[in-house]
């Protein structure tokens, strides 16, 4: 899933016309940003309505001509309560959804939504104090959804079309593992796996497990794959619809181990990416419309 993000050419016509009117730029920062008293009690908790500013990389800043974006919260003792809205630095809605903290992480919770600066809806995830993290997203190729307590995945064409569906957590050298169980069509190089160390949405490491007991370990660059391991047969990988596979990977360094099911299947040494998100993924070789579900998924960091 790639995230585009459109800008609005408007802004500049805009501040331009303030410029010609003697307006300074910092008003025109200043209008267009709802502030509010950022009230501290006397034991020092954030209590009532709240507005915080973001740079670029949404990290804090305190001068409204640096924010590229705004956050519009409401505290009780120093808990986030309500719904809370980010919005970019034009106005428009960039996040909405719960938090159970906001410091110094965010701490997401139910329903969150992202949205592009042309108003349209980017993608969802339904997060649990935090934690199993997976955003839901659909287009004409592969749907994710939330259901039943279990993330399914669905192919639309068998055209070996890889997608993937990314997780939260940001991990350096980690053991992740996720477990998957095929759906009633599975066949050939119909295959699914984990994606880890992705350093954004659209790179990362590529393992998969295909329907016939064979697997591979790719690089995506954003363009290309590379094959670290081509497709290889184990004995250790069930084949077929309807069973349960549990992947894991042991990444540490510049050293990659790939197993299936708790059996080391395959190993390989690889310094392209050295830490970022994980998530799941999905193609269709034969089977239109082929899915699995993903009922389980853990990460660990490793002993440095």
């Amino acid at each position: 899933t790639v995230l585009i993000m459109l800008h609005a050419k408007a802004i500049l016509f805009a501040f331009f016309l303030l410029i010609l009117s003697g307006l300074s730029a910092s008003h025109y920062l200043m209008a267009q940003i709802p502030l509010n008293e950022n009230h501290t009690d006397s034991n020092d908790l954030r209590q009532g309505s709240w507005t915080l500013l973001y740079d670029n990389t949404f990290q804090p800043v305190s001068d409204t001509s640096a924010a590229n974006y705004f956050r519009i919260i409401t505290y009780q003792d120093d808990i986030p309560i309500g719904k809370v809205r980010d919005h970019y630095r034009n106005g428009q809605l960039q996040w909405e959804g719960y938090l159970k903290a906001d410091r110094p992480n965010d701490v997401m919770d139910s329903l969150c939504i992202w949205y592009n600066e042309n108003g349209g809806k980017s993608q969802e995830a339904v997060f649990d104090d935090g934690t199993e993290t997976w955003f839901q997203y659909e287009n004409d190729q592969v749907k994710s959804e939330v259901r039943d307590n279990k993330l399914v995945l669905t192919a639309k064409k068998s055209n070996s079309f890889d997608a993937w569906v990314m997780s939260y957590p940001q991990l350096n050298d980690a053991y992740l593992e996720a477990l998957f169980t095929t759906g009633e069509a599975c066949a050939g190089k119909d295959r699914y796996g984990l994606l880890f160390r992705a350093p954004d949405n659209s790179k990362g490491y590529l393992f998969n497990v295909a329907c016939d007991g064979s697997y591979q370990l790719r690089i995506w660059d954003g363009e290309k794959f590379t094959d670290l391991i081509n497709w290889t047969i184990d004995t250790n990988i069930a084949t077929g619809p309807e069973v349960n596979q549990r992947l894991g990977v042991w990444a540490d360094g510049d050293r990659l181990v790939l197993y299936v099911n708790g059996f080391k299947v395959g190993e390989a040494q690889d310094s392209t990416f050295n830490a970022g998100t994980f998530g799941v993924n999905i193609a269709a070789a034969e089977n239109e419309g082929f899915s699995v579900d993903v009922t389980e998924a853990k990460a660990w960091d490793l002993p440095q």
